[in-house]
């Protein structure tokens, strides 16, 4: 992790979806568990496309790698009606990540982080993340990002969110 005097630039860490995170979720009833938020978005992907079969083989693997290698797979795909939801879902499975897990919320509400927004400096990823690493020559100037950093902005709002609703709860 490197921060800049704008940005929290991450790959990896305790920002990532991959890092363990207990998620506890409830829909029509039924009581789901997800050991970090990949596994959810992912699983998330899979019922918005009516893919039952990759939903259920997401619950029951371990490894946040696995979940994604289903997630790419979900039957009846479609990348144009993905894109119109999935900053959503994932804000969701953000939002739950860091408000059901204490240490979590409490990193991403650090002081050290006043002021700044979240970038994830994946150089693989030009949807979540910004297309370069922590230390390319581009990755604090987002006028040169490839990328859309769309993780960056769901940790951003969370964040907001929260500390909103902490001066709220006071």
């Amino acid at each position: 992790m490197r921060v800049t005097n704008k940005h929290v630039l991450f790959w990896g860490e305790e920002f990532s979806n991959f890092h363990p995170a207990p998620i506890h979720y409830e829909e029509n009833g039924i009581k789901y568990f997800f050991p970090t938020s990949e596994h959810m978005f992912m699983w998330q992907k899979a019922k918005h496309f009516k893919d039952e079969i990759s939903a259920n083989a997401i619950l029951n693997v371990e490894h946040p790698h696995d979940a994604k290698k289903i997630g790419r797979k979900v039957s009846n795909f479609d990348n144009d009606e993905w894109a119109k939801v999935r900053y959503e879902k994932m804000l969701r499975a953000v939002t739950l990540k860091f408000s059901q897990n204490e240490d979590l919320r409490e990193f991403l509400l650090s002081k050290e982080f006043d002021g700044k927004h979240f970038v994830e400096a994946s150089p693989f990823d030009e949807i979540w993340g910004i297309g370069y690493d922590e230390y390319h020559v581009f990755a604090d100037d987002e006028t040169k990002w490839k990328g859309l950093n769309l993780l960056g902005k769901c940790l951003d709002e969370v964040r907001n969110n929260l500390i909103n609703k902490e001066s709220n709860d006071n």
